[in-house]
């Protein structure tokens, strides 16, 4: 169960008093009212049935429906003696206070006397924990801390997995600099019953966040996660860094797409920028490091880079990009780069109805090897293609946007080429030389509103050139979107090829952020051919040089997440991640929140299994003043 810290709206005076039943207490209240500490914020108000006071002695007391407001605080009573000290007001007699101004608190704490300071601590004697009207814990004496000031982090409770319960708590150290603005320093300490602790700390200001969490049980794991920047004057100055140490990286880790990240890796970089009516120039330099997620050891080294693009008149862009990077050892079985140039140049035009797009780019890399012996690679792309668009607007009803139909038949032509020669390139086909082209006739069409319901059709149909011959590719794209219902579908294939392979993504999402929703996803890959399938809808992955990648690996994969709101303040929701090829699970986790319709509370229970973790994740979470 874990919070952060809880404000408290402070308070300046006795700003009201409604309906008293003794119209001679009213002077005596106003100058209790005068003697008042100024603590800024918000002033404290009060309405009763009935008044008494002693200005002598600072003392008010109220009855017959007593309520009384300071900030997002209200205490209600039956019978109240405010009293005023040095820096302070006091309250005696027994009420609630709610930590929220709404009628119907889901939270209060029953006291038997409470204490304000100047400073916004909220001091309550016996207070009763009640939950949404039900006692459920008693505690001797309570202290409530601003966010702006020291304090303690609400007990955490979890189940991590086959590791079991763990237990514990924090503290929060707020403090501000010469610019004013608010910084805080948390420390975490929590333990395992079945032995074991986790340990972390976290520093935030308006610029950064760094935090370090360190646990032991069965081995150790160390998870850093750390980003900011400063900028003035066209320079700034970044950093980042997410890395997962240890011999429990990957197993003690309960999300699974941190998990499944191939690299820890680590940057600090300067960067200069220069810009004129056309042209932009930046330059970056610094050092960067990476390693394999969770082993093996760190390879850092100096980088820098240049980039400057501008315009071609008025017909297009031109960019470069130089780079480069000096590591201090290779990790296994992957290749580091040492330097890189790129460059590229891309026009648009229309000439009469058409749309005509002409680009082309190079890139040559130098590489260190397993062994680290350099390695070399140079590619070079180009493209040339030519639509034709066509639009048709239909009748429309008044204040509503045209239905449109819009189609464009087009034709392209693409050529890829590598020394094939470094490790970072690997060639369109095993079998084939390193170099390919592409012809395709296309046809893009698609019908609906400019904002609501619309459907677009792509399709592409052509040959790979190469060496020794042509193979077809065909691929195409389907997208629908209506009020509730957003649906894609992607397909690519080779299907005659030395190496022939299709491959498919889709996605579908049925209801809105506010209602019940439901989200489906699959992707699969066979063979590698789709990946030049692939550039037949994306031409530019071949004009701008890059790694031809479709997907990662062959196989058959799905998910599904669902959510529900209920009751009006209530949301669950569940997400599952299937190998279909394997028929294995991969991850599944749910959850279920409360959030107060005036935000004043939120609870939440979450529970997460994955693959390569033993065990179920149960996380429990309150918090007494969530972000909206």
């Amino acid at each position: 169960m874990t919070t952060r810290p809880i404000g408290l709206a402070t308070i300046v005076a006795i700003a009201t008093i409604a309906a008293p039943s003794r119209a001679a207490g009213e002077p005596a209240a106003s100058a209790i009212s005068q003697a008042l500490p100024t603590f800024g914020g918000e002033p404290l108000t009060f309405h009763a049935g009935a008044l008494d006071a002693d200005p002598a002695h600072g003392v008010l007391v109220l009855g017959d429906g007593v309520e009384v407001r300071f900030g997002r605080y209200r205490l209600t009573s039956d019978h109240l003696q405010i009293g005023v000290a040095a820096g302070a007001v006091s309250f005696g007699g027994t009420g609630r206070v709610a930590l929220c101004p709404c009628p119907d608190p889901p939270v209060a704490l029953a006291f038997s006397g409470v204490r304000i300071e100047t400073a916004g601590d909220l001091y309550v004697r016996s207070p009763r924990l009640e939950l949404f009207g039900v006692p459920i814990f008693w505690l001797p004496y309570f202290w409530l801390r601003p966010p702006d000031q020291p304090g303690l982090f609400f007990p955490t409770i979890a189940i991590r997995g086959a590791d079991g319960l763990l237990i514990g708590s924090g503290v929060h150290l707020p403090f501000r600099e010469a610019d004013g603005a608010a910084r805080a320093f948390d420390l975490t300490a929590a333990g395992y019953v079945k032995g074991g602790s986790e340990l972390g700390a976290r520093l935030t200001t308006p610029a950064s966040s760094a935090s370090v969490v360190a646990d032991h049980i069965h081995g150790d794991r160390v998870v850093v996660d750390a980003q900011g920047a400063l900028a003035a004057s066209g320079a700034s100055l970044a950093w980042e860094a997410d890395a997962i140490r240890g011999d429990r990286a990957r197993s003690g880790t309960i999300d699974l797409e941190a998990a499944a990240r191939p690299f820890d890796h680590a940057a600090l970089e300067a960067t200069g920028r220069a810009a004129d009516a056309a042209t932009l120039g930046e330059l970056t330099a610094g050092v960067r490091a990476r390693a394999a997620r969770g082993q093996g050891l760190f390879v850092a080294g100096p980088s820098a880079r240049f980039a400057a693009s501008g315009s071609i008149g008025t017909l297009g862009t031109w960019s470069t990009n130089v780079g480069g990077l000096v590591l201090g050892n290779a990790i296994a079985d992957v290749a580091l780069p040492i330097g890189r140039a790129a460059l590229g140049a891309a026009i648009a035009a229309r000439p009469g109805p058409f749309s005509l797009v002409v680009d082309a780019g190079a890139r040559a890399e130098v590489a260190a090897d397993v062994a680290g012996a350099p390695s070399r690679d140079a590619r070079a792309g180009a493209r040339i293609e030519l639509d034709l668009p066509l639009r048709r607007d239909f009748a429309r009803g008044d204040g509503e946007a045209p239905w449109q139909h819009r189609i464009a038949p087009s034709l392209a032509i693409a050529a890829a080429a590598s020394t094939r020669r470094g490790s970072f390139f690997t060639p369109l086909a095993p079998a084939s030389s390193p170099g390919v082209g592409l012809a395709a006739a296309g046809l893009t069409t698609s019908f609906g509103r400019a904002s609501g319901p619309a459907l677009r059709l792509e399709a592409r149909g052509g040959a790979a050139l190469r060496r020794g011959g042509a193979t077809p590719l065909v691929t195409g794209r389907l997208t629908a979107s209506a009020p509730l219902v957003t649906t894609s579908v992607e397909v690519a294939a080779e299907p005659v090829s030395p190496a022939p392979g299709s491959a498919l993504i889709g996605r579908a999402r049925f209801g809105d952020a506010e209602g019940p929703s439901l989200a489906l996803g699959l992707a699969a890959q066979t063979g590698v051919g789709a990946r030049e399938a692939r550039g037949l809808v994306d031409l530019r992955s071949f004009s701008a040089p890059g790694d031809f990648a479709y997907l990662a690996a062959a196989g058959w994969t799905g998910s599904a997440e669902a959510s529900i709101p209920w009751l009006g303040v209530m949301r669950s929701g569940a997400r599952a991640d299937v190998d279909l090829s394997a028929g294995a699970l991969l991850s599944l986790r749910g959850i279920t929140e409360y959030r107060h319709s005036c935000g004043c509370l939120a609870l939440g229970a979450s529970a997460a299994r994955r693959a390569g973790r033993e065990g179920v994740d149960v996380i429990f979470t309150v918090d007494l003043a969530p972000r909206r």
